[in-house]
């Protein structure tokens, strides 16, 4: 299959105070309040290629994800970013994908990294075969700087044509396609990680999340080129420094999102 190239940028902004609970350098159970921002770009380079024909496939490639906040109280972080190795076995049935491992060996680090910010996330995901228009799904995701692992459950189904519906947990949509080359999506998105922060005064790890429920609009421009424009609600946003026992959560905030996916 051809290489893939996607450029995605996000934006959010609090347009209201946010109740924040104490991060790494105050008492677990201190509140403060604030406005805040955040951005976040991410960059990778994938392609794919069948084995033996198909229906197995492997793909490699590289991501570049940078996340950007505002002025927190309570928390020093102005960036978490990370630079990885995409490797992935995948299988398709019907050039849909229904099962895949996939690692992500890389440095997760805030602005300085060393030998020590290592980390290979590993995702694994498959379909539970039930009927031809419904089918289950399981897996997880865990990694080195993870608190906790990540399950995925829940179900696919096709009600009619046109309409999928992905209700798997964490990250559930609705896609519905209005015509050749354009999609409406309604979506719920998990987006962070783990990473390890700078020695101030000694590295520590932190998982930070946020969640992301909103709508967006994908539209072929031509055969090699994807537009994706959207936004929506930021309804969750988490600082766990869980070697320490401290963690700090945001309030609701909006983002947009602008997505540009180049395939040749």
């Amino acid at each position: 299959m051809a290489p893939r190239f996607l450029l995605c940028a996000l934006v959010a902004g609090n347009l209201a105070d946010c109740a924040l609970r104490a991060a790494a350098d105050l008492p677990p159970t201190q509140v403060v309040t604030g406005d805040f921002s955040s951005a976040s770009t991410s960059v990778s380079a994938i392609e794919r290629q069948s084995l033996a024909g198909g229906p197995w496939y492997c793909a490699w490639g590289l991501q570049d994800d940078v996340f950007w906040f505002g002025a927190i109280p309570g928390l020093q972080i102005r960036r978490l970013q990370d630079l990885a190795a995409q490797l992935s076995v995948e299988y398709f049935i019907q050039a849909e994908e229904v099962a895949a491992l996939t690692l992500h060996p890389g440095i997760y680090y805030e602005n300085h990294f060393d030998s020590s910010c290592w980390d290979i996330p590993v995702d694994l995901e498959s379909g539970i075969p039930i009927s031809k228009d419904f089918n289950g799904a399981i897996g997880f995701s865990n990694a080195r700087f993870y608190h906790h692992a990540l399950p995925i459950a829940g179900f696919v189904w096709d009600p009619a044509s046109g309409v999928h519906l992905q209700a798997v947990y964490p990250e559930p949509a609705l896609v519905i396609t209005l015509r050749s080359g354009l999609e409406l999506q309604l979506a719920g998105q998990l987006v962070g990680g783990g990473f390890e922060t700078d020695a101030d005064p000694r590295r520590t790890r932190v998982e930070y999340y946020g969640y992301q429920v909103g709508a967006s609009l994908s539209y072929k421009v031509w055969r090699a080129l994807t537009l994706t424009i959207g936004g929506g609600e930021e309804v969750e946003r988490e600082f766990d420094f869980f070697q320490a026992g401290r963690d700090l959560h945001g309030g609701s905030v909006p983002y947009a999102r602008l997505g540009l996916e180049w395939e040749r």
